[in-house]
């Protein structure tokens, strides 16, 4: 009897203290959290937006010229291919500008003559550091320069070597009809690879195919980076800037350079959880920061005058970006990429991985390398143009198939919520946030209002609603429908995805086996933890294989259209007994787009920018010190082919601000909705979601849809050939179509080509 007390108890504190909360329940969940501020001058000066070109002057870089050791070895209508046949030095000239790219540069700039004064006055600037250090001028002169590590299975220590830096080094070259092909041996390690050398029709082509490296008899290969100064310029006496894709992109100007403390330095598609972390790593890596979201980057010497566009064609997955700024290492800005073979990691000796020895890996990763420069001039020398450039290389490699996206207004994207599971008193408790007939509402109502063209994701449709739910999603929660009422929802005539997440697989859930996970270098599994618990990361061919049964059973409710997460945005390699690579990941991900009609991605890395629809897509950059500016260089890379949406406005910070960054962006609008109140998903995995009520939301959405729309639907299927900031935070942006949208994000009016009201846009050309 003293047992059923206690129970009945403990039953009736849990009912007082659940009555407790929801008598407690926030009154600002699921507001209209709206502002339309007009941003301050300051603001709008910062690395958040895009600044003025305020440096017009004409590019010159007189420490890169052609001497009398350089022969000509190729030429077309385009360029010339110089090289000084003794180190493989290139030059490069535009034949329709004269100006002159190189892999090097004159180092004496900084001699003195017998009395102290500059021999070169008129290329030296006080404070040169100068290259005094043979070691820094071999490296600078090196066609290559390699890392590798001492051939020892424990702890084996990590050199560094140029092509000069050993006498016994030497090359062998073979001249070509269009460049060269070299094969070079490295002294010190006793490495060999062969470098090859093209001129292109649009620049030039740097290959080191894999079948030709030769590790040395006591050195592994870890790391090459091929002609590494290419483009490197003095400070800012060139003027310009860095591009990179780091988030929606970002510039590093060459006059910013005070902004600089360390080198920039990403890989491209993010670190490699199956790898420990590399220790020849030389600069942290915030995990919250945005990624390179693409396999390239961009020079421009001279706004308007010469640009650089590098694409890393063979070998991204295993490949990094660093940027060197003037001043901490030499008086130059070079920027190149480096291929990473092998890497260290950590084996633990115990079960509580408390002691662990440092090893390397045997076989060396996969990558032909394959390296890209493509050269510009004129009105296509600047980020538009490099995002233009890059459009045409996704279309030419069959990413993007060309065909421009038709529609007599935008989308807009309902990312709905179906379901959710909170803690319950024995185990875990689903409920409904939004059923099949609530979503159908949803969707009568936008369309008796005119917005018509929507794209919807459905998500936690499953049997545990969303939190903890993947490779769960089928067969579907009961309480939202039935199978008659799914397919009748699926026949409308809108285009609804369902979500699926196939990487991530939850402690005590049910769809996988131990098999079905992959294994990290050290033979562990790659874990982590969110507000759902602890996951798995599964092996990619067994989420495939997954995805794949699912099809089946979502026929059967007439699913057709498929929205992945984390496949976009978390590329990993496996190892163990089902070996992977991350470039073999690669291609698994984009057999899974193959599987449904139509597919979605949420945050999409490129080689999965062929989907058809690209979901909260990155706004920003990362925002780092060293950037000088926000560009949107991936929107613009992408306007026109594929319809591009923004995270929810739900949570906007700015409302109108950001609502002008769409416009700004050509990215259009989503939102993420609930039938129910968002009240209900305290103490959940989307507690993070504080409004999402459609009955409060409804006015707004269709607000800030006429709003963005009224601008955007001129442009559709169009794309950008031009983006001017005429003053801080104002902005003319012009379309392939003739369309020109200016938008003003200050608190002053503006007059000009357009005049614009203070935070707001304005059209012409139409």
């Amino acid at each position: 009897m003293w047992v059923v007390k206690r129970i009945m108890l403990v039953v009736l504190a849990l009912v007082w203290i659940t009555l407790g909360q929801v008598s407690a329940a926030p009154d600002v969940l699921d507001r209209l959290l709206i502002t339309e501020e007009a941003v301050a001058r300051s603001a709008l000066l910062s690395n958040r937006y895009t600044q003025m070109e305020s440096d017009l002057r004409v590019a010159q870089n007189p420490y890169v010229t052609i001497t009398d050791d350089f022969d000509k070895l190729a030429e077309n209508d385009t360029f010339a291919l110089f090289v000084n046949m003794a180190e493989l030095s290139l030059r490069v000239i535009d034949l329709r500008t004269g100006y002159v790219w190189g892999s090097n540069f004159f180092m004496d700039y900084d001699q003195l003559d017998d009395e102290g004064e500059p021999l070169y006055p008129d290329l030296y600037d006080e404070g040169d550091r100068g290259f005094r250090s043979q070691t820094w001028r071999n490296r600078v002169r090196s066609p290559v320069f390699i890392g590798y590590y001492t051939s020892v299975d424990t702890n084996p220590q990590f050199r560094e070597e140029s092509l000069f830096l050993s006498p016994l080094s030497n090359m062998a070259v073979t001249v070509l009809e269009n460049g060269f092909s070299a094969q070079l041996f490295f002294g010190a390690s006793g490495i060999r690879l062969t470098l090859v050398v093209t001129l292109e029709s649009d620049g030039l082509a740097i290959t080191i195919p894999q079948d030709s490296i030769i590790d040395g008899p006591n050195a592994k290969l870890a790391r090459l980076s091929p002609y590494p100064f290419f483009g490197a310029v003095k400070r800012d006496r060139t003027p310009g800037y860095v591009l990179v894709p780091d988030g929606i992109g970002a510039l590093m100007r060459f006059d910013q350079r005070d902004h600089f403390n360390n080198i920039y330095e990403k890989p491209f598609y993010g670190f490699d959880p199956g790898i420990a972390r590399s220790i020849i790593t030389t600069t942290g890596y915030v995990k919250d920061e945005h990624m390179l979201q693409a396999n390239m980057y961009g020079l421009v010497h001279g706004i308007d005058q010469n640009a650089l566009l590098g694409i890393v064609q063979g070998g991204a997955p295993y490949a990094s970006l660093t940027v060197y700024p003037a001043d901490i290492t030499t008086d130059f800005f070079w920027t190149f990429t480096s291929f990473q073979y092998r890497s260290v990691y950590r084996q633990p000796l115990n079960q509580s991985q408390t002691n662990a020895i440092t090893r390397l890996q045997t076989e060396l990763n996969p990558v032909d390398l394959d390296l890209r420069l493509v050269l510009l001039q004129g009105e296509d020398a600047n980020y538009v143009g490099l995002a233009n450039a890059y459009r045409s290389h996704l279309i030419n490699q069959g990413i993007l198939d060309g065909t421009s996206y038709e529609s007599d207004d935008i989308p807009v994207h309902l990312d709905v919520l179906a379901a959710e599971n909170k803690r319950a008193l024995f185990g875990r408790n689903t409920f409904v946030m939004t059923d099949v007939q609530a979503l159908g509402l949803m969707i009568d109502d936008l369309q008796a209002d005119g917005i018509t063209q929507l794209v919807v994701s459905y998500r936690g449709y499953g049997r545990s609603g969303l939190t903890g739910s993947s490779l769960n999603e089928m067969p579907a929660l009961r309480a939202l429908g039935s199978k008659a009422a799914f397919n009748a929802l699926n026949a409308r005539d809108v285009t609804i995805y369902y979500h699926v997440e196939p990487s991530r697989a939850y402690v005590g859930s049910r769809g996988y086996s131990p098999y079905d996970l992959s294994t990290r270098r050290n033979l562990l599994n790659n874990e982590g933890e969110d507000v759902s618990g602890t996951w798995y990361l599964m092996h990619p061919e067994a989420s495939y294989q997954r995805v794949s049964d699912m099809r089946s059973q979502m026929a059967s409710y007439g699913i057709r259209h498929v929205a992945f997460e984390t496949i976009g945005q978390l590329l990993y390699s496996s190892h163990g007994n089902q070996p992977l690579s991350r470039s073999d990941a690669i291609k698994t991900y984009q057999r899974m787009l193959e599987l449904f009609d139509q597919t979605a991605v949420y945050e999409p890395f490129d080689y999965l920018f062929g989907a058809d629809h690209h979901f909260t897509f990155v706004m920003y950059s990362s925002q780092q010190a060293k950037f000088s500016d926000t560009v949107p260089f991936l929107s613009y890379v992408l306007a026109g082919q594929k319809p591009l949406f923004s995270r929810p406005a739900n949570f906007f910070s700015n409302t109108q601000n950001e609502l002008l960054r769409l416009i700004d962006y050509n990215l259009y609008p989503a939102y993420y909705l609930t039938d129910f109140s968002a009240y209900l998903l305290l103490e959940t995995g989307s507690a993070d979601i504080y409004t999402s009520q459609y009955e409060v939301w409804a006015p707004e959405i269709k607000r800030q849809y006429a709003y963005v729309n009224e601008a955007l639907r001129h442009v559709i299927g169009a794309h950008v050939v031009s983006r001017e900031v005429v003053a801080p935070g104002v902005n003319l942006i012009t379309y392939s179509n003739g369309v020109i949208i200016g938008i003003n994000y200050s608190r002053h009016d503006y007059s000009g080509l357009l005049d614009i009201a203070s935070n707001d846009y304005a059209i012409g050309g139409v």
